[in-house]
C-alpha cells in the first residue's frame, strides 16, 4: 500500500479502504476484465472504474466481457488518450493485480502512471511477483534453455521489499507497507502443463509451440514436486484489504478456471481425435471392402475365361450350330457340282 506524498498529510486508515461506492479507481494491467468489472460493480453507478492493458487483444476481450471504461496503453509508458485526460490526477486509488513484475524494462515509469492518475491522497495497491519468486523453475528453465543453445532472458521484475519501496518513494510515494509473503501453489494439473501456462508468453515465446512443450516436460523433470515439495511464490503485496482479497481470490478462482477450461478442451480434443480415428477406420473399411468385390469379380472373370464356353451354355449351342450350318452348307454345294459338273 502505497499513497502520494505530495500533501501535508493525509489521514488514510485501513478501515476507510473498503468505502469503495463512488470511488474512482484505475485497474492497471486489468487483461480481460474480469476484476475490473467487480470493481465496476463496487464502485456502483455513481463511481468510475477504468481498465487500462497493453495488450490490444486483451483490451478487446475486456470489451467483450462488459468493460464500459477502457484504453490500451503500456503502463511503463503511460498515454491517456483525449477521452480520459481530464480525469487524469483525479482518482482515488489505483488497483493493479499480476502486472507490475512485466515492468522489468521501466519499473518506475508504472509507478510514476499511478502517480499521474491519482489524486492527492489516493491510495496504490497491488499484488505481483516478488523476490525469488518461482526461483526453482526459472534456473531449472534457464539450464534447459542454455542446454539447447538458447540465451535465457528472464523478462520479470521480481525486486525485494527495499528495492520496489525505494522506486515508490522515489516517485513521491509514502509506504504504508510492502512485504514479501510466500504462497504455496497446490497445482491442479500436470507440472509440465503448469510450466508450459506459466512461461509460454515470456521465456519461450521465441520457441514453436512443440518445442515449448518439450521444454516444458524437461523442466518439469529437473524440477520435481516430489523433490522439492510444494511449489512455493513469493508475491510482494500490501494489508489485506478488500481489493487485495478480490485480487487473491480471483486469483484462486481464475486458475481453477483455467484448469477446467483446459481439462475441456483436452476432452474436447480427444473426442475430436477418436472421431477422427473412427471415420479414418470405417473409411479404410469400406476401401478394403471395396477392394475386395474388385478382386473377387476380377478372379470369377479370369475363372469363366479359363472355362471358356464351359460355364456359358449359350455361347455352347451357338458355336454348334455354326459347325453344323457350316456342314450343311459345305454338302450343299458338293450336291450341287455333282449334278451339273
Amino acid at each position: 500500500m502505497a499513497e502520494p506524498n505530495n500533501t501535508a498529510k493525509h489521514d488514510w486508515k485501513p478501515a476507510s479502504y473498503n468505502e469503495a461506492p463512488n470511488e474512482r479507481i484505475v485497474d492497471l494491467g486489468c487483461g480481460t476484465g474480469e476484476l475490473t468489472l467487480r470493481l465496476e460493480e463496487l464502485v456502483g453507478q455513481e463511481g468510475l472504474v477504468i481498465g487500462v492493458d497493453a495488450s490490444e487483444s486483451m483490451i478487446g476481450k475486456a470489451k467483450e466481457n462488459g468493460v464500459a471504461n477502457l484504453f490500451c496503453s503500456d503502463i511503463q509508458n503511460l498515454m491517456v488518450p483525449n477521452k480520459f485526460k481530464d480525469f487524469t490526477g483525479t482518482f482515488d486509488a489505483v488497483f493493479t493485480n499480476l502486472a507490475l513484475h512485466w515492468c522489468k524494462q521501466n519499473p518506475h515509469g508504472a509507478v510514476r502512471a499511478a502517480k499521474t492518475l491519482l489524486r492527492p491522497g489516493g491510495r496504490f495497491v497491488g499484488e505481483f511477483g516478488g523476490h525469488m519468486n518461482g526461483v526453482g523453475l526459472r534456473h531449472a528453465i534457464a539450464q534447459v534453455l542454455e542446454r539447447r543453445g538458447k540465451v535465457p532472458s528472464d523478462p520479470w521484475f521480481l525486486p525485494q521489499p527495499e528495492e520496489y519501496a525505494k522506486i515508490l518513494e522515489s516517485e513521491g510515494f509514502k509506504v504504508e507497507h510492502i512485504s514479501i509473503n510466500p504462497q504455496i501453489i497446490i497445482l491442479q494439473r500436470s507440472l509440465a502443463d503448469f510450466v508450459y501456462g506459466l512461461f509460454r508468453a515470456s521465456y519461450l515465446k521465441d520457441v514453436e509451440d512443440e518445442e515449448a512443450r518439450e521444454i516444458a516436460q524437461e523442466v518439469s523433470g529437473i524440477y520435481s514436486l516430489r523433490a522439492h515439495g510444494p511449489l512455493v511464490c513469493n508475491i510482494t503485496k500490501p494489508p489485506p484489504t478488500f481489493l487485495l482479497l478480490l485480487a487473491r481470490r480471483w486469483s484462486m478462482f481464475s486458475s481453477s478456471r483455467q484448469d477446467e477450461h483446459r481439462a475441456r478442451q483436452e476432452r474436447e480434443q480427444l473426442g475430436a481425435q477418436k472421431r477422427k480415428a473412427e471415420r479414418m477406420e470405417a473409411h479404410e473399411r469400406r476401401m478394403n471392402k471395396q477392394n475386395e468385390d474388385a478382386a473377387h469379380a476380377k478372379a470369377k472373370r479370369a475363372r469363366r475365361h479359363q472355362r471358356g464356353v464351359a460355364d456359358d451354355p449359350v455361347g455352347y449351342f451357338s458355336k454348334f450350330f455354326s459347325i453344323v450350318f457350316a456342314l450343311l452348307l459345305t454338302y450343299a454345294l458338293y450336291v450341287v457340282y455333282s449334278l451339273f459338273f
